[in-house]
């Protein structure tokens, strides 16, 4: 089924909420949100240079009305479509549904990742990485995202001039984090698959030296003492973890 949006807008320039059709015809087309058959599922937003974003949403007109409004506003999470919008203009896109996703009867987390599965099909598919406007190789997530030397001064900066009050927000939220899992006990599945994830972990020299200054000369409070020492006050190690640490040593 093919699906477009009217641009629709307001006597003073600005986006009104987009209205969405379930026909090209637009004479007495009706709502998408009138039809529950469609309601979940992928959908595509196809330039007229045939490059094309792929999405999914539990509510598509829902998630079309926010990309439309971020890309009126030049808010969109994606840079690329966001240039492709500004040159070529609202026209020049179309926006369809790939394909619908049935989720009645399911648990929150089981529709969310039914829709991410066929999602990464469909960006896998057409390429939309490589060939199109999303940044993500995979579904939902920043891995493998590539980010220019602009954009990563600007995260750099960000996070240089935080202010005292950011800061010590930073700081609580930790010793909050530190404290409800204090006591906590890993099944052994995930203790597996955070010690295999450390092993593989490799990090440069220069990273190396940059952990051992940061640390080296750090002077804790006297209440950060405390809390470390009555973590580690009765704790007992294995005979492999000691025997580790006696070689290291």
């Amino acid at each position: 089924m093919r699906l477009v949006i009217c641009d629709m807008r307001a006597e003073d320039g600005r986006p009104r909420d987009p209205t969405v059709f379930l026909n090209t015809n637009l004479v007495g087309a009706r709502p998408i949100s009138e039809s529950k058959s469609i309601k979940s599922g992928v959908y595509v937003i196809r330039c007229v240079t045939g490059k094309v974003y792929v999405g999914s949403a539990v509510d598509i007109a829902q998630r079309w009305h926010v990309h439309r409004w971020s890309l009126a506003n030049g808010k969109h999470h994606s840079r690329h479509l966001q240039r492709a919008w500004d040159k070529h203009r609202p026209d020049a896109f179309e926006w369809s549904v790939l394909e619908t996703v049935p989720i009645d009867g399911l648990t929150t987390e089981e529709s969310k990742q039914l829709l991410l599965d066929r999602e990464q099909h469909h960006i896998d598919a057409n390429d939309a990485v490589r060939r199109g406007f999303n940044l993500c190789p995979k579904a939902s997530s920043r891995l493998g995202v590539k980010y220019s030397d602009e954009s990563r001064a600007k995260i750099k900066a960000a996070q240089n001039n935080r202010s005292p009050e950011h800061q010590a927000k930073i700081r609580e939220l930790c010793l909050r984090n530190a404290e409800a899992n204090l006591g906590r006990k890993h099944i052994p599945e995930a203790i597996a698959k955070t010690v295999a994830a450390h092993q593989a972990r490799k990090r440069s020299k220069e990273t190396r030296a940059n952990i051992s200054a940061s640390i080296r000369g750090r002077k804790l409070s006297e209440e950060q003492r405390a809390k470390m020492s009555a973590f580690h006050r009765g704790r007992k190690h294995s005979p492999e973890h000691a025997a580790k640490v006696a070689e290291a040593n």
